[in-house]
């Protein structure tokens, strides 16, 4: 089911951690004055008129075993420049499983919806509204609607930027008809999500970033992704030990070293892989 592998980490992680934003505050962006408009023209457009929902598309949403009760698919109109509300706009599809109301035998009111971002940037996230089908979200599903959607893609390439992502978000908050925005973003999502909470502090009610993108223009993006291999390699360092560690259980060998090798040995009859090049700045004329 893809990255609805938002596994017992994260779902514990949004059971523990959504904590209640501060209420005070107005809309912060940080672009010139025509934009902030525009995005008050297009949310009130959008809380007007809502979602027009029917059945998901499976090339958005894959079938799977008994799909939640209610699941369904719309889309949602934004402006494909924010300063300029009333000419040319796009639609992004949002899917939505209601909450339950149920956690087991136990009545849940519902929260609100919460909106999920798998980062990319411009990932899908359309397939959270099946997360509840797993036992470990299922607790969440019974008080939120699981709400997924697909950021802005296609013709416009100098419009699909951060700002209108969070700009986009905002539109969705008042199609989805909540007067405040329960959030959970990875990745990439921590990034505009963050932008999110400052351009509209009033229009936060919870949110979770998890995975979080360094902000620091020092390190977003090309050199932040640099950071990632490195940020792997000590973290598959400790998984070696670990294993090494527990060699009655795993049976890979009784040091980092054994494990290394045979985790790393090509299956006899593989096809030979591409040897390893170098990965930094000096390999990248364009990066910088």
């Amino acid at each position: 089911m893809k990255a609805v592998a938002l596994h017992s980490a994260a779902a514990s992680l949004l059971l523990t951690t959504l904590a209640t934003a501060p209420a005070g505050g107005t809309a912060r962006d940080v672009s010139g004055a025509a934009e902030p408009r525009g995005t008050t023209v297009a949310a009130l457009r959008a809380g007007a008129t809502g979602i027009h929902y029917g059945a998901c598309d499976p090339a958005d949403v894959p079938p799977v075993p008994h799909s939640p009760a209610g699941l369904r698919c719309g889309t949602v109109s934004v402006p494909l420049d924010y300063a300029r509300p009333d000419g040319e706009r796009i639609r992004l599809t949002v899917s939505r499983t209601p909450a339950t109301g149920r956690d087991g035998e136990r009545a849940v009111p519902r929260q609100g919806a919460l909106v999920y971002d798998p980062g990319g940037p411009g990932a899908s996230g359309m397939y959270f509204a099946l997360a509840g089908t797993l036992p470990v979200w299922q607790h969440v599903a019974a008080a939120y609607d699981l709400v997924g959607h697909a950021p802005r893609s296609g013709p416009g390439l100098r419009f699909f930027t951060s700002l209108n992502n969070a700009r986009d978000l905002e539109v969705l908050r008042a199609a989805l008809g909540e007067d405040r925005l329960t959030f959970m973003g990875a990745s990439y999502g921590t990034y505009y999500g963050s932008l999110y909470a400052a351009m509209f502090p009033s229009h936060v009610r919870r949110m979770v970033l998890d995975a979080a993108v360094d902000p620091d223009p020092a390190k977003v993006w090309y050199r932040g992704n640099l950071d990632q291999p490195a940020a792997f390699e000590r973290r598959w360092a400790d998984v070696r030990d670990w294993i090494a560690r527990h060699d009655d259980v795993y049976g890979l060998g009784d040091t980092p070293k054994k494990v290394q090798a045979v985790t790393t040995r090509r299956p006899r009859g593989s096809p030979g892989g591409r040897r390893a090049g170098r990965s930094g700045p000096a390999s990248c004329r364009t990066c910088s």
